[in-house]
């Protein structure tokens, strides 16, 4: 899962890649990481589907084998022009790695939580914990890479390795043959009624869930993507744009857990309320020129978008049951496209439009309140 990861080290080549082709446009660039995302969203599926037919081992293995593919030709595009490079950029780099992540993270979760039945929030947390700091870790690693040895021969370093740990991976990780027996009295997130993928989208409670998903992500979205300039315009150390990944990550253990021991609907208001009170206090913040405030908004916006994603993967199983959990989950990712799309646009223009950010703030709060609603009526949902 930490080398999985590495898909959110973009920001770490972007600017290597604008200094090797000055030609493209800040729109090229952006749209590498939009189409990586799609395409991730396009491999979550595909696994969902094939894990019908392969085991994970196998899968894991085709992952390991798009990634070498992908890595390794992505630094051969040094040698062609840069108009034909952008197109190997967005095949190589954004379809078959961003694809082939997508396959591996619906892999991986699905197996492993499939041997902790009566502790899936906190399996799937530590798995997407790690996620997260993939880019952290290894774009770390990556930026350290690029300066001794270049950009594309970094590319050529890093395609085996990822390939040899995909590989080791699919060696290790497997389902179990037969369910996992369960402790006496644990409290176990699964639906025992199972629900195909087409009887799911009929249902009010993955519409709801998925609308409160998106709500979240696209709110965190609209201030992560700012959080060092946003640091910076009221005196806190920009530094917090990587304190708020580390939040991110720690929020993905932190939820993931909390629905073991608290529920479903404790832990949604929760991470509901972090989102409003990000959202409060950044305002305040901004009125007071308060840096303590805007360090407290921004922590809580990291904490709240990185307990979305460890939310999704135990609700489909708890509402929706096991046997088709891998493409139920699946389907569940793909409000990842638009919370993308939506969040920084929606920061962009608003900023665009006041020439401050207190409007993004004011934004940030009604989405916050939008979430409390929204669990509210799943609960009426779930119960009818």
């Amino acid at each position: 899962m930490l080398f999985l990861g590495l898909i959110y080290a973009w920001s770490i080549f972007r600017e290597p890649f604008n200094r090797a082709f000055p030609a493209w446009s800040v729109a090229d660039m952006s749209m590498a990481f939009t189409l990586s995302m799609v395409f991730f969203c396009a491999g979550c599926i595909s696994c969902g589907r094939l894990a019908y037919r392969l085991s994970y081992n196998k899968i894991l293995l085709i992952v390991g084998g798009l990634l070498l593919v992908g890595f390794l030709m992505t630094a051969q595009i040094e040698h062609i022009s840069p108009q034909s490079a952008l197109i190997w950029l967005y095949i190589f780099y954004s379809f078959f790695c961003g694809f082939g992540i997508g396959m591996g993270y619906v892999a991986v979760i699905s197996a492993v939580v499939k041997w902790f039945p009566d502790r899936v929030g906190f399996c799937t947390g530590f798995l997407l914990m790690v996620y997260a700091f993939g880019g952290l870790v290894l774009g770390g690693g990556a930026t350290a890479l690029i300066s001794e040895l270049g950009l594309f021969n970094t590319f050529r370093f890093i395609a085996p390795i990822t390939a040899l740990v995909l590989v080791i991976g699919a060696l290790a990780i497997k389902a179990p043959a037969a369910p996992t027996p369960v402790k006496p009295g644990a409290r176990v997130l699964s639906n025992p009624i199972d629900v195909p993928p087409k009887q799911m989208l009929k249902t009010p409670q993955f519409w709801i869930f998925v609308t409160w998903n998106l709500v979240v992500c696209a709110g965190g979205l609209m201030v992560i993507n700012l959080a060092a300039p946003i640091a910076g315009a009221f005196g806190a150390p920009e530094v917090l744009g990587l304190l708020v990944l580390i939040a991110n990550g720690i929020g993905r253990i932190a939820f993931g857990s909390a629905t073991d021991w608290f529920g479903r609907s404790k832990t949604m208001y929760v991470n509901s309320g972090f989102l409003l009170l990000a959202g409060l206090s950044l305002y305040a913040g901004a009125l007071t020129h308060s840096p303590l405030l805007i360090m407290s908004g921004l922590l809580f916006v990291g904490i709240s978008y990185g307990g979305s994603p460890a939310l999704m993967t135990t609700v489909a199983r708890l509402f929706f049951g096991e046997k088709h959990y891998s493409e139920n989950f699946s389907i569940s990712t793909l409000q990842v496209i638009p919370a993308a799309l939506a969040g920084p646009l929606i920061s962009s223009a608003l900023f665009q439009a006041s020439g401050t950010y207190n409007s993004t703030f004011i934004m940030l709060t009604a989405l916050g309140v939008t979430a409390v609603v929204l669990n509210a009526a799943l609960n009426k949902a779930h119960k009818a």
